[in-house]
């Protein structure tokens, strides 16, 4: 049982147009997945940046002390006295040891305090206490004391080293 298909006329068919596709798909509005990307590369930046500020804020005390130092090397080269030599390097690894370490470390007495001075550097390296730091304990109290500057200068930039990694280490710092 075939039904006849029905036939139109020409003038009919002549008024039909051709089948046009839909136009592409703009770019405005992006898709979800290009949302959730964009999502993940802004949390991912920000989480970056906040670990980068972190990092930077950790070592910045480090930065300053060993600029400090520099400074006292600087000083120390143009002749200074030694008396203001030992003062400021006291000073500056009280200092450091207090904030980076707390405040009962920063107190210790004489030879307990060059004792833990040596502490985080290597054995062959240790010259606070039998070095020549061991001025430190005593020569602020002499009035010329004898001192090897540029020993204990190096001596004191091998502990901002070594305390750095050390502080690192028992995640204070």
């Amino acid at each position: 049982m075939n039904q006849p298909t029905p036939s139109l006329p020409p003038e009919v068919l002549q008024q039909l147009k051709d089948i046009h596709s839909a136009p592409p798909p703009g770019w405005w509005p992006p898709a979800p997945g290009w949302w959730l990307l964009a999502a993940t590369l802004a949390t991912a930046l920000y989480l970056g940046w906040r670990y980068w500020r972190r990092w930077q804020d950790r070592r910045a005390p480090w930065k300053a002390a060993r600029a400090e130092l520099a400074g006292i090397r600087a000083q120390w080269q143009a002749g200074q006295d030694e008396r203001l030599l030992l003062q400021q390097l006291s000073e500056l690894l009280r200092r450091v040891a207090r904030h980076c370490f707390g405040e009962e470390i920063a107190s210790l007495p004489g030879a307990q305090w060059l004792q833990w001075l040596d502490e985080p550097l290597p054995e062959d390296q240790r010259g606070f206490a039998r070095g020549p730091g061991r001025i430190l304990a005593h020569g602020l109290y002499q009035a010329r004391p004898q001192i090897d500057g540029e020993a204990l200068l190096q001596l004191s930039e091998h502990w901002l080293k070594a305390a750095q990694k050390r502080a690192r280490e028992v995640g204070r710092c």
